[in-house]
């Protein structure tokens, strides 16, 4: 399955993904007793990743990932390779040299919109 953010497909995944899963705590001190936990719920997944563009058009290919941050204002449904879908945020997008044309590295971060179901199926 190859990742996809709304209508854009990836031509290839990326070599690295990670899904940062978190709970929202808080820590309240109360005077003679110390600390509580109180617990808020589930954070918004955050999804990094790198990628590798290799041929004469990977950086045609990074254009077309810049012009698709740039436009993305709002959540687009975010399907990653293992298969899991939400609605989430395109919030960076990094360019990391190679020296080289032919041969473009970069990473990526995707926020996920909790105001949306968890589920997207």
């Amino acid at each position: 399955m190859l990742m996809q953010f709304g209508e854009f497909v990836f031509k290839e995944n990326p070599t690295k993904i990670s899904v940062k899963y978190a709970r929202n705590l808080n820590l309240i001190g109360i005077p003679g007793l110390g600390e509580i936990v109180q617990n808020k719920g589930k954070s918004a997944r955050i999804v990094n990743g790198e990628g590798l563009l290799l041929g004469q058009n990977a950086l045609k290919e990074f254009e077309r990932l810049t012009v698709l941050f740039e436009s993305s204002e709002d959540a687009k449904l975010l399907v990653l390779p293992s298969g899991e879908i939400f609605f989430g945020y395109f919030s960076k997008l990094l360019l990391m040299g190679e020296g080289s044309a032919e041969k473009v590295r970069y990473s990526f971060e995707f926020v996920e919109d909790c105001l949306r179901e968890r589920s997207a199926k």
